[in-house]
């Protein structure tokens, strides 16, 4: 069943304002579907998997907005829908027309680059038909423009990728150009989230003595070694699952004779730090670039050679942007440390 709108008042002629500057920044959003039956998939995901969406994809730690249309009986239409977890829900805003310039901030305590937004009220095929969608958003991070995001007329989880170090900032999106929607004017946004975790191209070492690429492991059935950092043993863990996440912007990390490229939200064990991720870490040392860390900070590694953890200081650490598979161990059985290209890491929480 349909939810009810209100009419937000007659259609302008003109609905879009005009974007198109050779000298701003465009970025764009990929995926989505044509049409998503959510209670459906929501119940199937719960009966077979994780959930719906798992532990690589966090809703903001802050959510606000600068209008909302009015509740209708048991209906919300507040900013709070956008971090609910429940695609069926959504914020719309509540300017008459098409919303143009109205807003929602986020803060995410990820920090990272990679966000899922789903676009329109999604709650069911005819509610998204009927009511519109975001064409163009301009994006303010702590209130400085950095350019236009672009989504497409779909359904379903779209990706996007925003530069910079996000952490602890504030990411603003305002409407400047809507899909119409064929019934309501009022623009909707269901969910919005930041995606983290994941490496790319790493292995891990097994139990048996041999590396084994996080890609092919096999859950319920691989183990991995996992190192026990108060007394610096190792010991064994079998793989209960493993999480896969498409990016397009990495970190290509260096240190002595180890190297890895990873989220920049997935964490590594730095001196002095403990498990952090290296877009906190930059925030926590006051620099804006990763390349001002290197030959500064210390990770922890695993020498094959000598069998023990050991410090190296890191050498380089370069942004890569592209079209990268990535993947990450969810859960193991015993302990939440395990060893990728050397580096020693943790199960991303």
């Amino acid at each position: 069943m349909g939810f009810l709108f209100l009419q937000c008042g007659e259609q302008p002629d003109k609905v879009v304002e005009n974007v198109n500057d050779l000298s701003v920044k465009e970025f764009y959003a990929t995926g989505g579907e044509k049409a998503v039956d959510w209670t459906k998939r929501i119940k199937e995901e719960e009966e077979e998997g994780p959930g719906l969406w798992f532990a690589c994809v966090n809703a903001p730690s802050e959510v606000k907005s600068s209008s909302h249309l009015k509740s209708q009986g048991s209906k919300s239409y507040e900013s709070g829908n956008l971090s609910d977890w429940d695609p069926r829900t959504a914020w719309v805003e509540g300017k008459s027309g098409y919303g143009i310039g109205e807003f929602f901030e986020i803060k995410s305590e990820m920090g990272g680059n990679s966000f899922q937004i789903l676009n329109g009220y999604q709650s069911s095929y005819s509610s998204w038909k009927k009511n519109s969608r975001v064409k163009v958003f301009k994006i303010y991070v702590d209130n400085e423009f950095i350019g236009n995001l672009h989504l497409q007329d779909l359904m379903g989880e779209q990706r996007f990728e925003l530069p910079g170090n996000n952490y602890d900032k504030t990411i603003k999106f305002e409407i400047a150009e809507v899909y119409k929607g064929d019934t309501w004017d009022d623009v909707c946004i269901s969910e919005i989230s930041s995606v983290g975790c994941c490496f790319r191209d790493a292995s891990v070492s097994s139990s048996e003595g041999f590396n084994v690429s996080l890609d092919r492991l096999q859950i319920e059935n691989d183990k991995i070694i996992v190192p026990q950092l108060e007394s610096g043993q190792l010991g064994a863990s079998t793989v209960r699952s493993i999480y896969h996440q498409e990016h397009n912007q990495l970190l290509h990390l260096m240190a002595g004779d180890y190297e890895i490229e990873l989220t920049n939200t997935h964490p590594l064990n730095f001196k002095g730090y403990g498990f952090i991720s290296p877009v906190k870490l930059l925030h926590d040392m006051g620099e804006n670039d990763y390349p001002a860390l290197e030959n500064r900070v210390e990770v922890l590694v695993y020498n094959q050679e000598t069998e023990k953890m050991e410090y190296i200081l890191v050498s380089s650490i370069e942004e890569l942007v592209g079209e990268f598979d990535t993947y990450t161990i969810g859960e193991l059985s015993e302990g939440d440390t395990y060893i990728a290209n050397g580096f020693v890491t943790k199960v991303y929480k």
